[in-house]
């Protein structure tokens, strides 16, 4: 699958096809992490983005850059990189606000609650590490998602959330980005 041309701006309003911010911001030699955020105002965003945050480094090791792609006004990215901590070399965050590339990339859009008890355990969650929901900033109803890329752009993990509280775990997406960058080393003598 080609990585879609769709414009995503940055947090000054500047905008670029999908395809070239990833190919011009991470090194040739790099994997990709993609997240796709539900909203720039919600909480669970900020738990993946704490989860993300714990990775920072090993990812930065191996030389793999993080896109979080949202889905709000490009006026919302800088109070989401400041409230998160995401002012990092290794950390860039887009948004696509007419939603296509969450269409590209076949992430839902929530029906209803589908999982009562994983939506309750993810408030609870939210509530003991004290996140707060803010304002609504972008799609509420869009559910979002992650990728790992390889160096040639092609996914070698996905991962769909199904309902609110649905985000995806270090624990998975290290596996996947061992296999990206072991996939441009290719076997070890």
């Amino acid at each position: 699958m080609a990585l879609p041309t769709t414009l995503v701006w940055d947090g000054k309003g500047e905008s670029a096809p999908f395809d070239q911010v990833l190919a011009k911001w991470r090194p040739e030699s790099s994997a990709s992490l993609v997240i796709f955020l539900r909203h720039f105002g919600c909480f669970g965003c900020t738990l993946q983005v704490r989860e993300l945050l714990q990775m920072t480094d090993q990812l930065e090791r191996l030389g793999v850059r993080t896109l979080l792609v949202g889905n709000g006004a490009y006026t919302f990215i800088p109070d989401f990189v400041e409230r998160n901590g995401l002012n990092r070399p290794e950390i860039k965050v887009v948004t696509e606000p007419t939603l296509a590339i969450y269409k590209q990339f076949e992430l839902e859009r929530l029906k209803s609650v589908v999982n009562l008890r994983l939506a309750a355990e993810f408030i609870k969650a939210a509530v003991v590490s004290g996140v707060v929901q803010t304002s609504v900033q972008g799609d509420r109803l869009q559910l979002g998602g992650a990728l790992v890329l390889d160096s040639r752009g092609e996914i070698v993990y996905r991962h769909q959330a199904e309902s609110i509280g649905d985000l995806v775990r270090s624990a998975d997406l290290l596996p996947a980005i061992f296999k990206a960058v072991m996939k441009k080393q290719g076997p070890q003598a």
